[in-house]
């Protein structure tokens, strides 16, 4: 069969049924030890007179290239809609006017809410404790020459900010501690309403959150507020609260950005999809 040129199928019995062609090639030389026949096709011959010419020729990356290739920048988020932006601004007045009034809040550290420095913070606390501190921490402008420590005005009177080049926990906190612009052995209160920028740099919120609640005595608290994914994710509430431990959060929990302090069963209207809630350090 070989010779011919033929493979056939071994037929039940153990006689053969042709038809079958073998691949194109010269014929065994020298018996079984030279090709392998199976049902199907004779398998290509193994020899030194056949290289494997299309195996590639390994390649040694230097580590830095191979760093500069895995440091994909994520694109920037979308601007908030006009309708969030606004959600954003109440919440953090009427949290603001809750922890001035009634938890005897007297210092604030917005991060990187964006919004200006009249924005309703600082009023709204001053309203309600006159000697009330609040400190912006601003990333628009990170990596720039910007110094370590700078004022913006408002009313007349140096609102301090402070440009975060780097949002690692543990130095963000040195830098709140610097000139002593936060005082963390007396309650304070952080409020964290938009976390994409802790997302661009790879650092997980939880961690910021530990070492937040670390860092604070008892008596403080913790505002934070979730834009939800791109794709429905059923898990998201739950992801949401478990941001806040180990800090207990405040009734009602997590609702919408919106109309928080009241719970999203009790209102009918339609909400911006942006959980937010407070919790505290007892």
């Amino acid at each position: 069969e070989l010779a011919s040129g033929n493979i056939g199928h071994r037929c039940r019995g153990g006689g053969w049924r042709h038809g079958t062609r073998r691949p194109p090639g010269p014929p065994p030389a020298n018996g079984s030890g030279s090709a392998i026949v199976t049902d199907e096709w004779r398998a290509l011959r193994i020899g030194d007179e056949h290289p494997f010419t299309d195996i590639p020729v390994p390649r040694v990356v230097h580590i830095s290239e191979h760093l500069a290739r895995s440091r994909v920048v994520p694109p920037p988020p979308p601007p908030p809609s006009p309708r969030a932006v606004q959600a954003r601004s109440g919440f953090l007045r009427r949290v603001a006017a809750y922890l001035a009034a009634d938890a005897g809040i007297r210092q604030f550290v917005d991060l990187w809410s964006r919004l200006p420095a009249g924005a309703g913070i600082r009023h709204t606390a001053r309203a309600h404790a006159p000697d009330a501190r609040v400190v912006y921490v601003d990333t628009d402008r990170a990596g720039s020459a910007v110094p370590l420590r700078s004022h913006t005005s408002f009313d007349g009177e140096a609102v301090p900010v402070v440009t975060a080049d780097r949002l690692d926990p543990t130095a963000l906190i040195d830098r709140l501690r610097l000139g002593e612009l936060v005082d963390f052995d007396r309650p304070v209160a952080v409020l964290l309403t938009d976390i994409s920028p802790l997302r661009r740099e790879g650092v997980l919120v939880h961690d910021l959150v530990r070492a937040l609640y670390t860092a604070m005595c008892a008596g403080s608290h913790i505002a934070i507020a979730q834009t939800p994914p791109s794709a429905p994710d059923p898990y998201f509430r739950e992801l949401a609260a478990a941001l806040f431990a180990p800090f207990t959060m405040l009734s009602p929990g997590l609702a919408d950005l919106a109309w928080w302090p009241y719970p999203d069963d009790e209102v009918a209207a339609q909400g911006t999809g942006i959980l937010a809630g407070v919790g505290y350090k007892g």
